[in-house]
């Protein structure tokens, strides 16, 4: 199933959400299965990407606006994964269903807000969803 993710980028300067494709493997029915779909193609990536992972990774470069997104959250790196260990697929949908239970993002699926796991879900071909991280603020007034 095709759908479009929204992302803001940490850093980017731009009010820009870009729409990002992204494919499912399956159609989810509840919140809870949507995550978990997700999760599950984002591990799979991403466990893929460091087994893979060689010199020619290395030789990427950065540009100048790549730079200057990185610095204003104070890291510059080259998304070279230097440990290498895997991602367990269970662990890391633990940890999103926790996140979204903690109100540490909200999730609307084409301009609805899901708020509970077990919230069905309608999704269809196309369908746009949008992940806002909500940043908690620290310090005195």
């Amino acid at each position: 199933m095709n759908i479009f993710v929204q992302i803001k980028q940490i850093g980017k300067r731009r009010d820009v959400v870009q729409k990002q494709p992204f494919i499912l493997n399956r159609t989810p029915h509840t919140v809870q299965e949507l995550f978990n779909a997700i999760t599950a193609v984002l591990v799979d990536e991403f466990n893929q990407r460091t087994k893979n992972n060689s010199a020619e990774s290395i030789l990427k470069y950065l540009s100048l606006q790549n730079i200057t997104d990185m610095a204003s959250v104070g890291k510059i790196s080259f998304d070279v994964d230097y440990n290498s260990n895997k991602i367990d697929l269970v662990d890391a949908q633990k940890n999103v269903h926790l996140a979204f239970q903690d109100g540490l993002f909200r999730v609307f699926l084409n301009e609805t807000e899901l708020t509970d796991l077990q919230q069905p879900v309608n999704l269809k071909e196309n369908d746009t969803l949008v992940f806002i991280r909500l940043v908690m603020l620290a310090g005195r007034m």
